[in-house]
């Protein structure tokens, strides 16, 4: 994340975003997406982080980085503090997300 600036790491995210998916680049989609939740996460805005918080690992396992994978729930801990990973599957069912 743009240091303590998570709407402007929103929008270098976003480009990012789609440079890596125009070539391909399925580990960077994993990171630019993760950054993503994150930087939703520090702004309060759960819901999109929510939103986003299983495509990194679902991509990570795809391209089978074990690494990834396993780092993906670290990376989700914003700073912010109030929202955790591990509440985004309970979460994700009471808000009926897909």
């Amino acid at each position: 994340m743009c240091l303590g600036e998570p709407r402007r790491a929103i929008e270098h995210n976003e480009q990012s975003l789609m440079i890596v998916r125009e070539i391909g680049d399925r580990r960077g989609e994993g990171n630019a997406l993760g950054n993503l939740r994150n930087a939703y996460a520090a702004l309060d805005e759960s819901r999109r982080a929510i939103e986003l918080y299983d495509q990194p690992l679902v991509i990570a396992q795809e391209i089978g980085d074990r690494r990834g994978s396993r780092c993906t729930d670290e990376e989700a801990r914003p700073a912010a503090g109030r929202w955790r990973p591990v509440e985004a599957p309970a979460a994700r069912s009471r808000l009926r997300l897909p």
